[in-house]
């Protein structure tokens, strides 16, 4: 009897990013509802990634919401409230689609701040 591993799901770890990855310039922020390719970091394909979060609201009501956009029930949303003049720091989880796009959605000015971004892996 030999042992063989079967196929399964592999955690790519981007070890210790010195920079964000993408910064509030990087996005549309109107509280509507975008792609952004992150391919040239995670690659195309299904991939299950992790974010870690960093947004400054400066009226009440901000909020950072990523989903995938393959979605048809918009109620899948990873997402974040930032309280009025407050940093909120968090880890969202968002699907990719095949190109390596996620939705989002990210209150309109002036309610946001400054909203940075860092890929801390996937599961593919």
């Amino acid at each position: 009897m030999f042992l063989s591993r079967k196929p399964g799901v592999k955690w790519t770890n981007r070890g210790n990013p010195s920079t964000w990855d993408y910064t509030k310039a990087d996005f549309t922020v109107d509280y509507d509802y975008h792609l952004k390719d992150i391919s040239a970091i995670v690659g195309k394909g299904r991939k299950l990634v992790s974010f870690f979060v960093s947004a400054q609201g400066t009226v009440q009501g901000g909020m950072v919401m990523l989903f995938d956009p393959d979605s048809t029930n918009h109620f899948n949303k990873a997402g974040m409230y930032i309280p009025t003049s407050g940093y909120v720091c968090q880890t969202l989880w968002a699907y990719t689609n095949v190109n390596g796009e996620i939705g989002y959605n990210i209150s309109a000015n002036p309610a946001m701040g400054n909203i940075e971004i860092v890929v801390n892996g996937w599961l593919d």
